[in-house]
């Protein structure tokens, strides 16, 4: 749910659905003709996508990568989202995709670490390879995977779904046992086909990525919340006061001040070691090819808090009571930093992605100009507050 990230520091984008295509739309030959500007699209593409298509930087990217193969390029939109559009690039019998950032979202990312992550991830079968990456940080290519269904599995589940205050560490070894959950996180099996369950797949998914290399950009709880609060408070006072939707909402935003503050010191107090993390690992970010789990989407990835992964999973994913409850445990018995008692702040963590996913609607509303992103922010405010 991406509530997420500017050149301040802010690059924490938890849970944001994308607007995907919805409808197969027509492929595009990349025509260059004697003496004119490379890179222009015929029309059949979507405006919007066709204008951020044949940008200068963009052109150029795909240029110097493709060169005189561009000329018998195909075009095909893969997604339109709210931070950034995905194309596929057919030439023959290969295909890639082009991810090309808006820039709106870019200004609350740290894109100097984006393609570092994206290839610490990637080099262990975690992620697309990454082909190319621009300079400017805004084009980046890779082969095209199977999509399989994942994104199907996006839902929205309120903090208050992952209450365990009343659970005894007693209650939660019970629940552990009744699971049939190993010790084992690498081994857990919760069904006779526990290789192929999506919470064994998930689970591959998030302890390969807790134990990658830590990425050389850090961002906690508290200092994203610190970073969004600066920026939040800088609009205030610059541009948003002309605005009343916007001073509205951030008035709202206010009034859960305490909640978030506490979450944060729930959290942070336990003093964990940082790991890799993903921060955005909701289904319109992860693929599953030839079985298996991969995640894309790396502008909000670096060192944090070993449960802002788990989190971000567990509010996003169609997943039964049991499933959730099983994932959570074998993720958390299987950690080298956690154990069954950290259950209790999965809520706060919870709490968290969404509040930050309302921090960045908010903002990406006041950076673009485009109140429509009100809706999500209310939106998540209200799922953070449930």
């Amino acid at each position: 749910m991406k509530l997420a990230k500017p050149v301040l520091g802010l690059d924490s984008a938890p849970g944001v659905q994308p607007e995907r295509v919805s409808e197969p739309l027509p492929q595009v030959e990349l025509e260059v003709e004697p003496g004119a500007q490379p890179g222009v699209l015929m029309d059949a593409l979507p405006k919007p996508l066709r204008t951020r298509l044949q940008a200068p930087e963009v052109t150029a990217f795909l240029h110097s990568h493709f060169g005189e193969m561009l000329i018998n390029a195909r075009f095909e939109p893969l997604t339109l989202g709210l931070s950034n559009d995905n194309l596929i690039i057919r030439i023959e019998d290969d295909a890639w995709v082009l991810r090309i950032n808006r820039d709106a979202s870019s200004r609350f990312c740290q894109r100097a670490f984006e393609g570092a992550n994206w290839r610490l991830a990637a080099d262990k079968a975690l992620a697309p390879p990454l082909v190319a990456q621009s300079v400017c940080g805004r084009c980046y290519l890779s082969p095209l995977l199977e999509q399989g269904d994942w994104q199907q599995r996006y839902v929205e589940l309120p903090a208050s779904a992952f209450s365990f205050s009343d659970l005894s560490l007693n209650d939660i070894q019970k629940l552990q046992s009744s699971y049939s959950t190993s010790a084992d996180a690498s081994s857990t099996a919760t069904t006779a086909n526990a290789n192929t369950t999506n919470t064994a797949l998930l689970l591959e998914l998030l302890t390969g990525l807790a134990s990658l290399p830590l990425p050389a950009n850090v961002k906690g709880f508290a200092a994203q919340w610190q970073d969004y609060a600066s920026a939040l408070s800088l609009a205030m006072v610059t541009t948003w006061q002309a605005d009343p939707e916007l001073v509205a909402a951030h008035q709202a935003l206010l009034q859960s001040d305490d909640d978030i503050q506490r979450a944060i010191a729930a959290l942070e107090a336990m003093d964990l070691p940082l790991q890799f993390s993903h921060r955005d690992l909701t289904p319109h970010n992860i693929l599953r090819h030839q079985g298996r789990l991969f995640c894309i989407d790396f502008e909000y990835a670096c060192a944090s808090h070993p449960l802002w992964d788990l989190a971000a999973v567990l509010a996003s994913h169609q997943l039964s009571m049991d499933e959730r409850m099983v994932l959570a445990l074998a993720y958390l018995n299987g950690h080298a930093s956690l154990n069954l008692g950290h259950v209790h702040l999965i809520g706060d963590a919870v709490r968290l992605h969404w509040y930050f996913g309302a921090v960045w609607a908010l903002l990406m509303a006041g950076e673009s100009g485009d109140n429509q992103y009100l809706v999500w922010f209310y939106r998540y405010l209200q799922l953070a507050r449930s």
